[in-house]
């Protein structure tokens, strides 16, 4: 039995009572529909809707009981209870919740009665249990990130930690129901879990099945079912006396195709069905093998994945909840997410540690092809260890591991996001600082003792960043091992050529920030406001120094843009070239680097921020330069300035066969007249390699930096494919950029349009928007005379619904 549906939500403080609130929902969703907060997502409103968090909700129905004592236990579940609940039944407490990670069932039978019933849940305020936990721990204590969160002691409780505020993050602390609250009638066994897990024997891969069930009453004898393909399993269980009871079978996967990213092939699922009494519980299974290779070699040890025996080339983003409001977290709006990062080439996603584990995105990366970074949900703060705490850890990771573990796509568990270095973001005297260093020793090597307890299929990471030696005293992250986090370009305020300083063996994270384009700031900032020091503006920019670290960084590289509207379009620029000079630097130091995941890839609502695809789905420049800088074969030019003094154009081949094609170079100057060709170098590039497959010396262009730009076509053999890239050798802001006269035509294309555009000089960073239209099949592009370029988007527009933007309108 469901129990979604209308509930009614009480307030006592706010004398809110009866008001109509869909479960699975929030409270915050309820006063919007009721019209009794205004969009905390507009303006400064966020500032007008702080009371809901800070009073207690009640939420109840009733609904109707039938045929009661044919059952011997009524199972009530509830999923993702954020967070501190009490469920009374029919007046009668029955049990209380603690945890937004753990999933609850509890049998209520023994409240329950024939006919209608009554089910009432409080929400106790999420801010005073945490700050009740924190004195009640006095003399100790843990620090939170008081930059991030604008409520303190969130670490307390195992609540999602954004919530609260983070640097991209308004603070909300949401309550309600996530998922669906189910009434399960149990005359026998209560199936509880499948956990599946995937083995490696030799070449062969098993499936370890744990049934996980309780016995209500004794039973003679009953069957379960075991279906996987084309084999059925049955076991006859004899004489179970009431208790918990977990059962383990092994099933074979011999002549079953392999799961593999998308880049490398298909994505079978294959149905395992477990039946027992009167329930079924059905995991869909991608058969892989899937190792974290950290062996030492030449320069340190490596860190890669290895999937079916072949070394996946990580390139990917980082994840945040893809709504701050938790009843929009639809399972299209994570389709979509993933389908953009698929069609961007990726593969790869990291699922960061402040927010939840997701609902819906397991499953679609299975069927989609992409990697999951999982981390744990501990973010940027040190956290108890008090014996109740771990226990709630224990729970948590118990319920989510079982539960999910079965899914091909999750390459490894992480212990937390940024916790160990976080000790060094504050000024603490040695002494506190080797307490907090003890503390984590102590939570992370328990995390790691249930991992390895609940999962023994895959690799625990301890936290991210990390070189993964569990040196509780030691640097905890460098470039010769591990895993990385690289921030000096965005909050150090370097040049993005501080990229080229580092060698990591997997970055997985760094990242640079931009406005949101001005479709979606029309969403969310009144007209009188658009301007980038307005009160809304800013309270829409959750990065203290972001919008001065934006504006420095313009006068470094561009002509400073005079506009509102430049603005946001130069900042989604530069944002742009910082990521992808990271990206295709990183790409070419293959085989040493062998993970590239930036951050980010989505924002929670509209906001200023390091996202590349913005709240509601429009894409920023920096989508479409991913698509290209991760494109299994990618161009790209690097200029040795000290060494070797030259400028090289590498070819990177992440595909798994050798790839024949021809490189056209050419030196253009800024009314397009081509200073110097070199024309038609071939070149097969073997798989999973980066060549330098042209290079000059420096001092042919050394004292021209200003009069032009190079820029390759790469023309693929077989099937004639071009990939193109550009290179400048100095600042945009030296270089006399022409303002081009770009002609765009636009057809009917089916449903859609089809935008034919030419240009008569170079043009740069040619970027089209439409209110109309959440993106295109390209955009932020080069354009060059002679040569048209044809975009498409699926819906129909005309000249007059479409805006072209070019860099050299900038700062005119």
């Amino acid at each position: 039995m469901l129990l979604d549906g209308v509930w009614q939500l009480s307030c006592a403080a706010r004398k809110i009572a009866d008001l109509p609130i869909s479960i699975p929902g929030d409270v915050h969703t309820a006063l919007l529909a009721a019209k009794l907060i205004p969009d905390p997502y507009y303006s400064t409103n966020e500032n007008l809707v702080q009371w809901v968090s800070g009073v207690e909700w009640t939420i109840q129905r009733t609904f109707e009981v039938t045929k009661i004592n044919a059952f011997s236990a009524m199972m009530l579940v509830l999923e993702i209870v954020d967070t501190f609940a009490t469920i009374f039944i029919n007046g009668q407490e029955a049990f209380s919740t603690t945890s937004c990670f753990k999933f609850y069932r509890q049998d209520v039978y023994k409240y329950l009665h024939e006919g209608t019933n009554n089910i009432t849940i409080t929400f106790k305020v999420a801010s005073k249990q945490a700050s009740n936990r924190y004195f009640k721990m006095l003399p100790k204590s843990y620090p939170y990130s008081d930059g991030n969160n604008k409520i303190p002691f969130m670490n307390y409780i195992r609540s999602p930690q954004f919530h609260s505020g983070w640097d991209w993050g308004l603070c909300l602390v949401p309550s309600g129901i996530y998922q669906s609250i189910q009434l399960l009638p149990i005359k026998n066994f209560d199936l509880k879990e499948v956990a599946v897990t995937q083995v490696c024997e030799d070449d062969d891969i098993i499936l370890k099945v744990d049934v996980h069930f309780n016995c209500y009453k004794r039973i003679e004898q009953t069957e379960l079912k075991i279906e996987f393909e084309s084999m059925t399993k049955t076991d006859t269980l004899s004489n179970y006396e009431p208790g918990e009871y977990v059962l383990h079978y092994v099933i074979p996967t011999v002549g079953l195709e392999r799961w593999t990213t998308h880049e490398f092939g298909k994505q079978p699922l294959y149905d395992l069905k477990v039946s027992l009494d009167d329930y079924s519980i059905t995991k869909r299974i991608g058969i892989r093998k899937l190792i974290v290779d950290t062996h030492d070699d030449d320069y340190g040890t490596t860190f890669q994945f290895v999937l079916n025996d072949r070394i996946v080339n990580a390139k990917g983003a980082n994840y945040i909840p893809p709504d701050a409001i938790p009843s929009r977290m639809t399972y299209q709006l994570c389709y979509d997410l993933i389908k953009d990062m698929v069609d961007s080439n990726m593969n790869i996603i990291r699922i960061w540690g402040g927010g939840y584990y997701p609902t819906y995105l397991y499953d679609i990366c299975d069927e989609l092809g992409v990697l999951v970074w999982q981390d744990f949900m501990f973010g940027c703060a040190q956290y108890p260890t008090e014996d109740y705490f771990l226990q709630e850890v224990d729970d948590e990771l118990h319920d989510q591991i079982l539960r999910n573990k079965h899914h091909a796509c999750i390459a490894l568990w992480c212990g937390d996001n940024e916790d160990y270095i976080a000790i060094g973001w504050f000024s603490f005297t040695p002494e506190y600082k080797q307490f907090l260093k003890d503390e984590y020793k102590k939570l992370n090597q328990f995390i790691k003792s249930k991992v390895e307890q609940y999962d023994e299929s895959r690799r625990f990471w301890p936290g991210s960043p990390s070189d993964g030696t569990f040196d509780y005293d030691g640097e905890w992250t460098n470039q010769y091992r591990g895993d990385m986090h690289y921030w000096e370009v965005w909050h150090g305020g370097q040049p993005f050529e501080s990229f080229y300083t580092i060698m990591p063996r997997f970055c997985s994270e760094f990242g640079y920030q931009s406005y949101s384009s001005p479709p979606t700031v029309k969403t969310y900032l009144p007209e009188d406001e658009w301007n980038i020091y307005s009160n809304s503006f800013d309270s829409h920019q959750k990065n203290a120094a972001g919008n001065s670290l934006i504006a420095n960084m313009f006068a470094n590289y561009f002509k400073v843009p005079t506009t509102f509207i430049h603005q946001l379009y130069l900042s989604q620029v530069q944002q742009s070239i910082a990521i992808r000079m990271g990206c295709e630097y990183f790409r070419t130091r293959k085989p040493y680097t062998r993970g590239i995941i930036y951050w980010q890839i989505n924002d929670c609502w509209p906001v200023t921020s390091w996202s590349s695809i913005e709240y509601g789905g429009r894409w920023k420049q920096l989508q479409y330069h991913a698509r290209r800088f991760f494109d299994p074969i990618m161009p790209t030019f690097f200029e040795d300035k000290e060494n070797k003094k030259t400028l090289a154009l590498y070819v990177v081949n992440d595909r798994i066969e050798a790839t024949a094609f021809t490189v056209k170079v050419e030196w253009i100057d800024f009314d397009g007249k081509i200073i110097k060709s070199w024309n038609q170098i071939s070149h097969t590039s073997q798989s999973d390699t980066a060549d330098i497959v042209w290079s000059i010396d420096n001092s042919e262009f050394d004292q021209k930096r200003d009069q032009g730009f190079f820029r390759v076509v790469l023309t693929e053999a077989e099937s004639g494919r071009k990939v193109t890239n550009f290179f400048f050798a100095t600042e945009y802001k030296n270089c006399d950029l022409r303002l081009a006269n770009i002609k765009a035509t636009i057809q009917k294309d089916g449903t859609g349009s089809k935008i034919t555009l030419s240009t008569d000089k170079p043009a740069f960073f040619v970027h089209l928007e439409s209110e109309k239209v959440k993106k295109f099949s390209d955009s932020s592009l080069l354009l060059v005379p002679g040569e048209e370029i044809t975009v498409t988007c699926a819906e129909q527009i005309t000249l007059e619904d479409l805006t072209i933007y070019q860099l050299a309108e900038v700062g005119r």
